[in-house]
């Protein structure tokens, strides 16, 4: 699997993702960071509640939302039909451990501890190796952190996007290659961030843990592009 491109450390955007991308995926995860980027009005983490369906429409299939539930773990709260697609069932409460290649758990909650509790974006591109009745699959995964309404950091939003036939299921994803883009200061084009680029086995950032807690309401996605209160 060859490199792919990341952002240019400026803004936050991805500007090029190789010849692996299509146009189409490109414009997925743009789409979903760019909602995302819009919602932090000039904070370092836009809130969950600030999240709405109707500002993701037609990426909702695309999208997650990832709730912490320990240090360097998360489950998923909700997924849309790509993701649940890939693994074969409904991955609604499911550790997002799960999903990924043993050999690799370590490196996901090493990213995901960063994501709560840096706060950073984390991005991962990832792989399906091929087998009996499935074709190798690439793709990437986003999280991006939300605060709950009493100010802890403990949800994410995330898209992931696959290219190729996902034949038979479950899938499994490995890790390829991840990206950490730390947040600080506050949100805007002039933001003070900073971002550190790692590969698959590297150890992101770490900071003293904050104290969580849920949030009192929730979106179930039950369709690509509508979703109804738990």
């Amino acid at each position: 699997m060859g490199e792919r491109g990341y952002g240019d450390g400026k803004t936050g955007d991805i500007v090029e993702l190789g010849a692996f991308r299509s146009q189409a995926a490109d414009s997925v995860l743009q789409r979903v960071q760019g909602y995302w980027e819009l919602q932090r009005k000039g904070r370092i983490v836009p809130s969950r509640s600030d999240i709405e369906p109707r500002g993701l429409e037609g990426l909702l299939g695309h999208v997650f939302i990832a709730e912490r539930i320990s240090t360097g773990l998360a489950r998923f709260r909700i997924a849309g039909s790509h993701m649940n697609e890939l693994i074969g069932l409904d991955v609604r409460g499911m550790p997002i451990s799960a999903i990924f290649a043993g050999s690799d758990r370590d490196d996901l909650s090493q990213g995901m501890e960063a994501v709560f509790d840096h706060p950073a974006v984390l991005r991962l591109a990832v792989e399906s190796p091929s087998g009996f009745g499935r074709k190798q699959l690439n793709g990437d995964i986003l999280f991006l952190p939300l605060r709950s309404d009493l100010g802890e950091v403990s949800r994410a939003l995330g898209v992931v996007v696959m290219e190729g036939e996902i034949g038979r299921t479950p899938r499994r994803l490995e890790i390829k290659r991840q990206s950490l883009r730390g947040l600080t200061g506050y949100g805007g084009p002039e933001a003070a961030e900073h971002r550190v680029y790692s590969e698959a086995r590297a150890t992101p950032p770490q900071q003293p843990p904050r104290p969580r807690t849920t949030l009192s309401q929730h979106l179930r996605l039950v369709a690509d592009n509508t979703v109804s209160e738990d």
